[in-house]
């Protein structure tokens, strides 16, 4: 319980840095999306259009990065290392680390979870598409399933930012990796399934019991995963090299 106490403490820490820049910020990005993705959920439903899977994969991977204070990402210390500033800052200070890391796995869900709500919500109240595509019980499950995509896409931010020991260009190679990963991703789905969204919706329409069940049992060992990843890291790394 103590545990906790302290972790929740340096997370609402995190979270007062520059609060009011954050919440504006988080304000901007609701308005942008929603208006995004509702303006395009029409021609959504009838083609697959690519770019409503894009925008809402944002939401739930990145909803919390891109809102955080430049001075609390990760990014480049030197030559050779990537690491959040903010997270060495705490390794230097006598608290247990582990607490340490879980905290920003906190302060990250923290900030991301109210925004990917609000859009959800303002998706189904403004969206006459979306309310016929699915009852609020099966949008509710809807929900569900996403926040926790939400978790597990969101959670490899906090995991990295215990840093690692990679050059500009590895850096640069590994996102137009992911980038081309993720491109490729929504094409299949876009291809084959309607779209990603669209087989998310027939998933959760057809079988929404079990695929929450699944889902939120994928998130658990996913974010049970990610924080072993960060303590194993924080071990293997020297932040002075």
């Amino acid at each position: 319980m103590n545990n906790w106490k302290k972790e929740l403490w340096l997370a609402s820490f995190e979270l007062k840095v520059t609060a009011e820049k954050r919440i504006v910020s988080q304000i901007l990005f609701v308005l942008f999306t929603v208006f995004f993705l509702i303006s395009m959920l029409d021609l959504y439903i009838e083609t697959g259009l690519t770019g409503f899977d894009l925008i809402f994969l944002i939401v739930f991977a990145f909803a919390g990065s891109m809102t955080t204070p430049k001075s609390l990402q990760y990014q480049m210390i030197n030559d050779n290392t990537h690491v959040s500033p903010y997270f060495t800052l705490l390794h230097s200070l006598p608290i247990n680390i582990k607490s340490v890391i879980r905290s920003r796995f906190i302060a990250s869900f923290i900030q991301a979870i109210p925004v990917q709500i609000t859009v959800l919500i303002l998706i189904y109240v403004l969206s006459p598409e979306m309310q016929s595509l699915m009852t609020i019980l099966e949008y509710i499950f809807f929900s569900i399933f996403w926040l926790c995509i939400g978790l597990c896409l969101g959670a490899l931010f906090p995991a990295s930012s215990v840093g690692h020991h990679i050059s500009k260009a590895e850096y640069y190679i590994i996102i137009i990796a992911l980038l081309l990963c993720l491109g490729a991703g929504i094409l299949i789905f876009n291809s084959y399934l309607g779209g990603l969204v669209y087989a998310t919706i027939n998933l959760v329409t057809s079988w929404p019991l079990y695929s929450v069940i699944g889902v939120i049992v994928i998130t658990i060992i996913t974010l049970k995963l990610a924080i072993k990843y960060a303590e194993n890291k924080v071990e293997r790394m020297d932040y002075f090299v």
